[in-house]
């Protein structure tokens, strides 16, 4: 037997686990959708509405829930971060295998008595692990997309094939961290358990990002963070594809605070959509913005809107109206907004050298 059919026949198990995991759950998850959620807008809206309440219980363990009237959204949030976690668990313990389990088993010194090297060895242990892992994620993808089919509501191809990347990607990060921390310590068990700490460490820290806690830095440290924001089958805007800075028209979910779009102004037609619990919290989130030009605070209640507005950091604070407008209406902003005031007597006075007269008693 060869040495790359070994590596392969040392991954069958762990296969044939991963692809009757993630294809079944993809398969079924995506049969289910249509069952539960309904077919038509209306039913898919309380879906989604319901899920979304449900969904932000679960954030420690789940990404937050978003676009769950569509298939794409339902399936990112209830199906593939819970596939991928169970890839990099048999990533690490693959490579813990591969790195501590074939010296236990006295398979690494037969071959290195055959003349084969270290480095081979490994490189052929990993490269089989590559082929292994790819075959998984695109057959586990590819019953997820048929079934999405089945049900009658398919998934565009470019998108599901555009999520085998991210998946393929942090499988072979724990595949990564089992190699490194089998080389650290002596043992095929001590290796293991050292991964799955580490594992859980880093998927923790990202559910706290995920509860709306800011970790700064320190987020960047877990591949789960980058997982949740690799989300190629949720619908969204697009750029113009025509000359110049164009934005074709979009509605933006899910912006996080070290996303552009969290800070700055658009000029486009794109609106950023976030959901809230109390006024205060609506208030601090208005003003942690740079600029200040205008706000609007709609509600029933008057009394309440106008509290609200009346917290706003903007030049122009409006109730239960976009804008007020007039020539007798001062225009203008506060912060990066700019400073000054057009139109009305305020904007008069930018053009009036003011005296002082005091006389002394």
């Amino acid at each position: 037997m060869t040495l790359l059919r070994l590596a392969f026949r040392a991954q069958r198990t762990g296969f044939i686990a991963t692809v009757l995991i993630g294809g079944l759950a993809g398969l079924l998850n995506s049969v289910a959708y249509v069952q539960v959620a309904g077919t038509t807008p209306a039913a898919r809206a309380v879906f989604a509405h319901q899920m979304e309440i449900l969904g932000q219980q679960l954030v420690y363990l789940l990404p937050r829930p978003v676009q769950l009237d569509t298939m794409g959204g339902y399936l990112t949030w209830r199906d593939l971060s819970t596939v991928a976690t169970i890839f990099v668990v048999w990533a690490m313990l693959a490579a813990t295998g591969a790195g501590r389990g074939d010296e236990e088993r006295g398979l690494t010194e037969t071959w290195l008595a055959s003349g084969v090297s270290r480095t081979r060895w490994l490189a052929t242990r990993c490269l089989a692990f590559l082929g292994v892992a790819a075959a998984s994620v695109a057959i586990s993808l590819g019953l997820t997309a048929a079934g999405a089919a089945i049900s009658g509501d398919a998934l565009p191809l470019g998108s599901v094939a555009a999520q085998c990347l991210p998946v393929l990607a942090i499988t072979l990060w724990g595949f990564g961290v089992g190699l490194v921390i089998a080389q650290l310590l002596g043992t095929r068990r001590a290796a293991s358990v050292a991964g799955g700490i580490v594992i859980v460490a880093l998927f923790t820290l990202n559910s706290t990002v995920r509860a709306g806690a800011d970790p700064s830095a320190l987020k960047w440290l877990s591949p789960f963070y980058l997982f949740d924001r690799s989300t190629p089958l949720l619908a969204g805007g697009t750029l113009d594809g025509g000359k110049g800075a164009y934005f074709a028209p979009a509605v933006l979910t899910g912006v996080t605070p070290e996303m552009r779009a969290y800070r700055e102004e658009l000029f486009g037609p794109v609106a950023v959509v976030y959901k809230i619990s109390t006024d205060d919290q609506a208030v601090q989130l208005a003003n942690v913005v740079d600029f200040g030009l205008g706000g609007a605070v709609w509600s029933t209640d008057e009394e309440r809107a106008v509290k609200v507005a009346e917290q706003l950091e903007v030049g122009m604070a409006n109730v239960n109206t976009p804008a007020g407008e007039g020539a007798d209406l001062p225009f203008g902003g506060t912060k990066r907004s700019g400073f000054g005031r057009e139109l009305g007597p305020l904007g008069i006075d930018e053009f009036v050298n003011k005296r002082l007269f005091y006389v002394e008693k």
